[in-house]
């Protein structure tokens, strides 16, 4: 598998299995602890142009940005977000 910087899972043919995963936990969090979708999207744009995502994983702190951005309360280590 190549390495991909700058790629979310959803964006990477080769993860298709474990993005259906953070998929279904993203839409298992319940509606009162999830980020509305416009902050989810906004997040995920930072999240795509950071230098610490590698293989739809960040580097810094090993979350999937996907399922750390679509949860109320959780921030970015670096404080990007």
């Amino acid at each position: 598998m190549q390495t991909c910087k700058k790629c979310l899972l959803r964006d990477m043919a080769a993860s298709d299995k474990l993005y259906k995963h953070i998929a279904d936990s993203v839409s298992g969090i319940p509606a009162e602890h999830k980020t509305p979708e416009a902050e989810y999207l906004r997040r995920l744009d930072i999240c795509k142009g950071c230098e610490h995502l590698l293989n739809g994983m960040c580097s810094l702190c090993g979350c999937f940005p996907e399922y750390r951005a679509a949860k109320i309360g959780q921030s970015c280590v670096n404080n990007y977000w």
